[in-house]
């Protein structure tokens, strides 16, 4: 059985690697024991089953001047690549649904790259609307 629970340090080597898998970057052990920590602002959820952790979603959330209600922001969610198909992905969202309207918010939002096909159609799946367009600039 899969159960969704708050990180805790000990999940810290295999949220690294779960990271490396999303991105392809290589976060640090001290990076990801920072985010998990209560204080970080964030939720760290992760999906395990039997003690073993395949994935992991990390959110925070935002006020927002122009909306009465701060917005939820999924910023990382992956299901280890050996573990997908199983339905964990979808646990992991409706774990953050459920954070976002404890925290108050009033939309969840969430971005995924470009040419992510898999991606968006779970997401459309999952009720989420494409509804805007993201720009960023590198800072360096």
């Amino acid at each position: 059985m899969i159960a969704v629970r708050p990180a805790v340090p000990g999940d810290v080597p295999v949220l690294v690697a779960l990271m490396r898998q999303l991105s392809g970057n290589e976060i640090t052990p001290t990076a990801i024991t920072g985010l998990i920590a209560p204080e970080s602002g964030q939720a760290v959820l992760v999906a395990e089953e039997g003690g073993q952790v395949l994935g992991v979603m990390a959110m925070n959330q935002s006020p927002m001047l122009h909306r009465p209600t701060p917005d939820a922001r999924i910023t990382s969610l992956v299901v280890d690549e050996g573990a997908r198909g199983r339905g964990i992905g979808r646990r992991l969202v409706d774990a953050a649904l459920d954070t976002a309207r404890g925290w108050g918010c009033g939309r969840l939002e969430l971005t995924t790259r470009l040419g992510r096909d898999d991606a968006h159609a779970f997401y459309r799946a999952l009720g989420f609307e494409n509804s805007s367009i993201r720009f960023h600039r590198v800072l360096s």
